[in-house]
């Protein structure tokens, strides 16, 4: 699909058009639960990403994945606007689906590049990788391989697209096997990501790549120190 092609018709259908992945009874349920919560953290298990990841091109915000909440966004920004408008603090997302390391901010207004705007910051997701399953670098490099004669390093290109356009993620990791674990307290919610060799048969065998806190007096992430 070109880019005039992609202008027209995919990018005004997905910013204007009610389309759903939730439903209008679960999505409804979903927002009570969380808008009426009283417990330090609101956390949502979510199935595939949530926060924005695209291509900004000629003026043309590029979802990679329309499978994902940004094949949605209508009803992404309304509930982002609902969680606003409801003061929701601590709103954690985790998430499957990509077989990535993912941290990430989720905002009201991807666009929106000033990072002191408090407002803006919705909540926190968190993505967890595969164990044993292809990584996200893998099935795209299979996929350019199939759809065309030409060896590229799509690890060092995607990894460089998500940094250079989608600000908001703060760390991702899109070639390891691995696992990650969130540890709440009454302070931080502290995600911990993992690599794992699948090829070794050892369970200890681990190596820790990223560690990032959401503080509960904080709406962004932070960044922790750790050692290998």
């Amino acid at each position: 699909m070109g880019c005039d092609e992609f202008n027209r018709s995919t990018l005004p259908e997905l910013a204007d058009q009610p389309h759903t992945i939730l439903g209008s009874t679960q999505k409804e349920w979903m927002l009570n639960h969380l808008v009426t919560a009283t417990t330090r953290y609101k956390v949502l298990g979510n199935q595939t990403l949530m926060s924005r990841l695209g291509l900004e091109f000629r003026d043309l915000d590029i979802p990679l994945n329309l499978d994902a909440w940004d094949g949605y966004r209508h009803e992404r920004d309304e509930l982002m606007a609902e969680l606003t408008i409801a003061k929701v603090d601590n709103f954690i997302v985790l998430t499957g689906d990509m077989h990535s390391h993912i941290a990430a901010n989720v905002k009201l207004d991807y666009s929106d590049g000033n990072g002191s705007n408090t407002d803006n910051f919705v909540g926190v997701e968190f993505m967890t990788p595969a164990i044993s399953s292809a990584t996200l670098n893998e099935i795209l490099a299979a996929q350019a391989n199939k759809d065309a004669d030409i060896t590229i390093n799509v690890s060092s290109m995607a990894a460089a697209a998500v940094r250079s356009t989608n600000a908001h993620i703060r760390y991702a990791n899109l070639t390891t096997q691995g696992y990650s674990t969130v540890l709440f307290n009454p302070e931080y919610a502290l995600w911990e990501s993992f690599v794992v060799d699948k090829n070794v048969p050892n369970a200890n065998t681990k190596l820790q790549v990223a560690r990032y806190k959401k503080r509960v007096d904080r709406p962004w992430l932070t960044s922790q120190q750790f050692t290998f």
